[in-house]
């Protein structure tokens, strides 16, 4: 069997967040389908970057994204659906501190809806926090956190991975 390129994981696993996006089933998990949006997306956005940018660390593909997107983010920002901008709202009520263990890095905040270097930031720290920090997803607010930070992430990638003809 041949290897899967990292265009193929993208696309297969943005189409599974998308399907995660579609709803809940009633007496489906919320924790299990948010966690599931942002991983989804998560791995796809990293696919990318990888693709993208020939760095190492996360942090600096990041900041690669973040750099070349910027202005078209600004640009295109209310060409974005209501539900994205509702979960950036949703994303943007929190203060989100560093839980994993070790030093600690300054808190992840949104103060500017249309700045992606605080939008990214915020949900690479709620994305830290539930691979390696203390992040349960039990209580609705943890649920909604994960969520709206999925939900952000897949909006600002699938527009992007479409202008780049990727999916």
């Amino acid at each position: 069997m041949p290897p899967i390129s990292r265009e193929r994981i993208i696309t297969m696993l943005m189409q599974k967040a998308k399907k995660e996006l579609s709803g809940t089933v009633p007496g489906f998990d919320a924790g299990y389908h948010a966690t599931e949006i942002l991983v989804y997306t998560w791995i796809s956005f990293e696919a990318f970057t990888c693709l993208r940018y020939n760095l190492a660390k996360p942090s600096e593909r990041n900041k690669a994204f973040c750099d070349e997107f910027s202005e078209r983010y600004k640009q295109e920002y209310n060409e974005f659906p209501d539900e994205f901008k509702k979960m950036l709202i949703g994303l943007a009520s929190y203060i989100i501190i560093d839980m994993s263990p070790g030093k600690k890095k300054p808190n992840a905040e949104i103060k500017d809806s249309r700045d992606l270097t605080q939008v990214i930031a915020s949900v690479y720290r709620v994305r830290c926090n539930l691979f390696h920090g203390g992040k349960d997803i039990n209580e609705i607010t943890d649920i909604t956190l994960v969520k709206c930070a999925g939900t952000v992430l897949y909006y600002i990638l699938e527009k992007f991975l479409r202008e780049e003809h990727l999916i």
